[in-house]
């Protein structure tokens, strides 16, 4: 697995361990409603924490790979050691000063954090990845390559926005994706936003919401006379996914004829559903 980058985590107005309660369900309302007010006065950095922490509480729901749990084993280990032999280096008053407590529940935070942290950056299967056709045939799908849109004069930069998104969208953080996106609306890079937030929900599996993404899309493209190939093909996949091969199948084949880069893929998918 390749090296990446240390995550966001908020502008610090939950500490470490209100994210850890948070993240076991155990933070009390009062201050979830206190946190949700300031994400709603506009902190980005705190706006992409709460998706952080739905992500997390999704790969909890799918339960940890095995290796990773023997990792935080290890890890587990190896501080506990160190911070014994940190405690012992000075003199035994010194060292008998630090209750056992104490350093449990240091280490219990750390590794939180850790886990929290390698658990949102590890790669992981999506529901989106493999699509099953009605033939009981299964085929690979990958999300589109991100692309920011340009940033045209005389409209407001979004740049900040798009670069936390490409970020997340290199992770495979397709949740942190749509939450990010949420915020580019009423602007010409509208419709790559929906687009873009309408994959991810395809990968994640929520094709209902999905839907309603990609259309929304496909709507503002017949309007503006823009490229609806790439919307109409994961229109078709999603639809396939939710258990629509006859729609889908009306999506792909407008896709193949809109032409693009999912031309040829979406023609020879529709064939495949054609009815014998």
């Amino acid at each position: 697995m390749s090296r990446r980058e240390p995550m966001e985590a908020g502008c610090s107005f939950l500490g470490l361990e209100e994210t850890r309660l948070h993240a076991e369900g155990r933070l009390g309302p009062d201050r979830i409603a206190d946190w949700t007010r300031h994400i709603d006065d506009g902190c980005a950095e705190c706006r992409m924490l709460a998706a952080d922490l739905e992500s997390y509480a999704d790969l909890l729901a799918n339960g940890a790979v095995g290796r990773e749990r023997e990792e935080f084993g290890r890890r587990e280990q190896m501080l506990r050691k160190r911070m014994v032999q940190e405690a012992g280096s000075g003199a035994g008053a010194a060292r008998r000063r630090i209750p056992a407590g104490a350093m449990t529940a240091v280490a219990a935070v750390i590794l939180f954090g850790v886990a929290l942290f390698s658990f949102l950056n590890r790669d992981i299967r999506h529901p989106g990845e493999a699509l099953t056709l009605p033939d009981g045939s299964t085929i690979a799908v990958q999300a589109m390559p991100f692309r920011p849109p340009p940033t045209l004069r005389g409209t407001v930069s979004k740049e900040e926005i798009w670069q936390a998104a490409e970020k997340a969208y290199a992770r495979e953080n397709y949740r942190k994706v749509e939450q990010v996106l949420t915020e580019v609306v009423d602007g010409p890079d509208e419709i790559d936003a929906l687009l873009y937030r309408g994959i991810a929900l395809y990968m994640l599996g929520d094709h209902e919401p999905g839907l309603e993404l990609l259309d929304a899309a496909w709507v503002i493209a017949v309007q503006n006379d823009l490229p609806q190939g790439a919307i109409l093909y994961y229109r078709g996949l999603t639809l396939l996914a939710a258990g629509q091969p006859d729609q889908a199948r009306t999506a792909l084949e407008a896709s193949a004829a809109a032409g693009g880069r999912f031309a040829a893929e979406a023609q020879e998918l529709a064939g495949r559903l054609a009815p014998e």
